[in-house]
């Protein structure tokens, strides 16, 4: 029965499976794969070389050769998830409906047909818990050992196990050793973990490629440390972000409660109650250790990590980690089920079983609706080819923020398109590693030796002559050079060489017609959180050409580009393409226009900006001759400006 619902449940996945890329991680770890390279800290040694495998297959796209390490790994999980309900409960259709839980939950449902490294840290997870199920039964030297060696197979994946060791530790315990455990047999256990450890050997060998994707390039000890410990993000720190207040670690627990509550509905919430209840009856060991696991990689693990929510984007980013706790609500859901369901089979009773069915079948079914169209849609792909397609022929593009930058890495890398262009990662070109990384790989372009961190303004006067160079970000490069607005990218170029502004009018404006609409995918179906960022690179991209516009007073055509901006529903650009809109309109008389979008771009803000209340107060002054509620407004803008300052040398 287990091997139907794994084949069945494989069968689903690659029906949705998709052909492009998404966004996060994917496109890093995706294209580190293809290319044989090491993808960012802790690099993942495992999930590269299996993906690396996975990607010589030759059918459909690098893409989704990849994937298939996230919709193998996540049906042989569900697979045992059934092994694990069946074992508990001695009921087949609970495991049935603890899978069909799983199967259908919208996040489980992502990561199974999207490229990322999740799907095979929860088959490890779930593993780790039917090997402790067996070793309550059999407590044998074998079965610590096997643990062992699966628990060492996923360090080599992902740090995030570490979490579950304590509860490993715990119920090992407290179940009892063999009767014969000495030296020799934890030798035995340390011998299985060492082995289990063997594909971080993996790392220091991509790390001695010609791959451009090489972070830390692992092939000394000083390096391969520095990167299996995320010393780049800080270690033993959850990222490279610091100064997280309590009242936001606090919020991140309250997120956790938000989104068991939605992806489950009152209906799994109780029966997951009834299951672990009815798991207390019949193991308590087992049932505190399940307990355990649902706080550590819950509240405790979102508090420790504590990410920023303040988007789409990062909510994608926090989502992921739920990944662990849902496989354990699955499970207790199946068990709560079949504790309701065992009494006499009564026709009430038996009715009931049918109508519970409802539950996952219903969750299933707008999941399903979600991803109608995934395997053919091009939303992050179509970013890369666009940012590749509006450069000339041999330029060199310093990338920078996931979404642009990882998306354009697996256009160009993996899918080897636009050859001539040369993308880079901009915010590593001082780490000395990455300069030998780029140096090797293209060896026609210079990067200068003058100093360990080679500034941007240093490798772009170093290259400017034989290359046109493009970025996505506007950043301090010394006087003498101008960021010019070109499409999705900057274009840096001397001071003295400027673009005739109706050139660079219509540069833009041919541009923007031949991009892809990013609602034209599955994003006009629904908005997933990650691949939602995608709509904010074009947003941002419209917003910044628009200001160009403003200086250049086009601003009938600055209103065209903010109106643009706000019609693809971006996160984080809504309210500064609010905010810029009304200004505009403020400067062109427009006056109650100019105050209503004003006030949606507070709407659209998570928090109030000064700028905003500054805007606001200046329209008052200069449009609406209010000089009374100017100056209240004014004075609100000092308030908030005074208190963001003091924010910021706090930190």
């Amino acid at each position: 029965m287990a091997l139907f619902i794994g084949i069945a449940s494989f069968v689903i996945f690659l029906f949705f499976q998709a052909l492009g890329i998404f966004t996060g991680d994917s496109g890093d770890v995706v294209t580190a794969a293809v290319v044989h390279g090491v993808p960012h800290p802790p690099g993942y040694p495992l999930y590269t070389f299996l993906g690396y495998l996975f990607s010589l297959v030759p059918v459909y796209t690098p893409s989704w050769r990849v994937t298939l390490l996230s919709s193998l790994p996540h049906a042989v999980t569900i697979a045992l998830v059934f092994v694990i309900v069946y074992r508990l409960t001695k009921s087949r259709v609970a495991g049935v409906f603890a899978c069909l839980v799983l199967l259908g939950n919208y996040l489980f449902f992502l990561y199974s047909v999207t490229p990322e490294v999740f799907a095979l840290f929860d088959l490890f997870f779930v593993l780790l818990l039917l090997e402790c199920i067996q070793y309550n039964a059999v407590r044998s030297l074998g079965m610590l050992s096997f643990m062992a060696l699966t628990f060492g197979l996923a360090l080599t994946h992902h740090h995030v196990i570490l979490f579950m060791l304590p509860v490993l530790m715990y119920y090992v315990v407290r179940v009892g050793f063999p009767k014969k455990f000495g030296v020799r047999e934890v030798g035995t256990i340390v011998i299985f973990f060492i082995f289990g450890l063997l594909p971080y050997i993996y790392a220091p060998i991509a790390g001695s490629t010609n791959a451009i994707i090489n972070w830390d390039t692992p092939t000394t000890w000083a390096r391969f440390i520095h990167l299996v410990t995320r010393a780049d993000y800080g270690s033993f720190v959850s990222g490279g972000v610091i100064g997280h207040t309590l009242f936001e670690r606090f919020v991140a627990i309250k997120a956790y409660v938000s989104f068991v509550s939605l992806d489950f509905k009152s209906v799994g919430i109780v029966l997951s109650v009834i299951g672990l209840w009815r798991l207390w009856q019949r193991d308590r060991v087992f049932a505190k250790a399940v307990g355990l696991l649902l706080f550590i990689l819950g509240p405790f693990f979102f508090f420790y990590a504590s990410f920023p929510i303040v988007g789409r984007f990062t909510l994608g980013t926090y989502e992921r980690f739920l990944l662990p706790s849902y496989c354990l609500y699955a499970i207790l859901i199946g068990i709560g089920y079949d504790y309701l369901t065992r009494s006499k089979k009564t026709l009430i009773v038996s009715f009931f079983s049918i109508v519970l069915f409802l539950y996952p079948v219903t969750m299933a079914s707008v999941t399903l609706y979600r991803f109608t169209g995934l395997r053919i849609d091009q939303t992050a792909e179509q970013l890369g080819r666009d940012v590749l397609e509006s450069v000339p022929k041999d330029a060199i593009l310093l990338l920078s923020q996931d979404t642009l930058l990882f998306t354009t890495q697996y256009v160009r890398y993996g899918m080897n398109v636009r050859p001539d262009t040369i993308v880079l990662h901009a915010s590593r070109m001082s780490v000395k590693d990455y300069q030998d990384v780029v140096k090797k790989r293209f060896p026609t372009i210079i990067v200068p030796e003058t100093t360990p961190h080679v500034s941007l303004g240093e490798f772009v006067k170093a290259n400017i002559s034989t290359h046109r160079i493009f970025s996505n970000n506007t950043v301090s490069l010394g006087s003498g050079w101008v960021f010019v607005p070109h499409g999705l990218l900057y274009e840096i170029v001397s001071a003295d060489n400027l673009t005739p502004f109706e050139e660079l009018k219509n540069t833009n404006t041919t541009l923007f017609h031949s991009y892809a609409n990013p609602l034209s995918g599955i994003l006009s179906r629904y908005k997933h959180l990650m691949l939602s960022d995608v709509l904010d690179v074009y947003a941002w991209a419209h917003i910044n050409y628009g200001k160009t516009l403003v200086r250049a007073t086009d601003y009938r055509a600055a209103i065209h580009e903010f109106q643009l901006a706000i019609a693809l529903d971006g996160d984080s650009s809504k309210a500064d393409a609010f905010t810029y809109l009304g200004a505009t309109y403020a400067v062109t008389g427009r006056c109650s226009e100019a105050l209503t979008a004003l006030g949606s771009a507070k709407d659209a803000s998570h928090a109030v900006k000064p700028e905003q209340i500054l805007y606001e107060s200046l329209t008052y002054r200069d449009c609406i001759k209010d000089a009374t509620k100017a100056a209240t407004l004014f004075s609100e803008y000092e308030i908030l400006q005074s208190k963001s300052e003091t924010l910021l040398q706090s930190l």
